[in-house]
């Protein structure tokens, strides 16, 4: 594997949706190493030299989980012996380097969700909003806990993924998960979001609360419908 392939003409750097590519099938510690040295290269080339933009350094974070990440995400012991494919260790790597950057012990995750499977969410610390850093460490679980379970969240609505985190689909429609069924997942005593958090970061005293999803008064349903003629 090299960056070439993703190297655009004119010394410019490659996108940043060429580089989460590669890191989609770097997944073992030669590879995402490789990935890394062949990028500073590539800025070095491009006069960039220490002034590495923000991706680097994720690609860095990225390079370091791998190599050190040697246990499963499996258990054995529980009977479960999937290997998590690509889509899923990419996540995976980024939740554990984001659990590793929070600093807060007391979080709750505030969720709601529709009959249309349409998710709500937000974070608070001590009882109060979370900070940004803390919300954005805390949706790159909660995307890696998606993951392991082949969903994916989409404009906030849940679908169902394959291995490769592609949409699945239903009589050629994405196929969302039903409301009732990711609720329970949420909440699942083994496999649910509180026990994810657990495995990542286990000083967090960490909390699920769930509130009903807002209805659309009838005011907004008026203005949404149809004007005759």
């Amino acid at each position: 594997m090299a960056l070439e392939s993703a190297r655009l003409q004119g010394g410019t750097l490659p996108s940043t949706a060429s580089l989460y590519k590669i890191m989609e099938i770097a997944t073992t510690s030669e590879a995402s190493g490789y990935f890394y040295t062949q990028f500073n290269e590539v800025l070095s080339k491009a006069g960039l030299g220490k002034n590495m933009p923000a991706i680097a350094s994720e690609i860095g974070n990225f390079a370091e989980n791998i190599a050190w990440q040697k246990e499963s995400a499996t258990s054995p012991w529980s009977g479960d012996t999937r290997m998590p494919s690509s889509f899923q260790n990419l996540h995976q790597n980024l939740a554990a380097d984001a659990a590793k950057t929070i600093e807060k012990t007391e979080i709750a995750f505030h969720f709601a969700i529709s009959q249309d499977s349409q998710i709500i969410r937000g974070y608070t610390s001590d009882g109060v909003d979370a900070d940004e850093s803390t919300v954005a460490a805390m949706d790159k679980l909660f995307n890696a806990w998606l993951a392991g379970n082949n969903l994916i969240s989409k404009g906030g609505v849940i679908y169902h993924v394959d291995e490769a985190g592609e949409l699945r689909q239903e009589q050629g429609q994405p196929l969302k998960i039903s409301s009732a069924e990711f609720g329970d997942l949420l909440e699942d005593a083994n496999k649910g979001f509180a026990q994810f958090i657990h495995k990542n970061n286990d000083s967090i005293n960490f909390s699920l609360q769930r509130h009903a999803y807002p209805e659309p008064t009838q005011e907004a349903r008026e203005e949404e419908a149809p004007t005759p003629g």
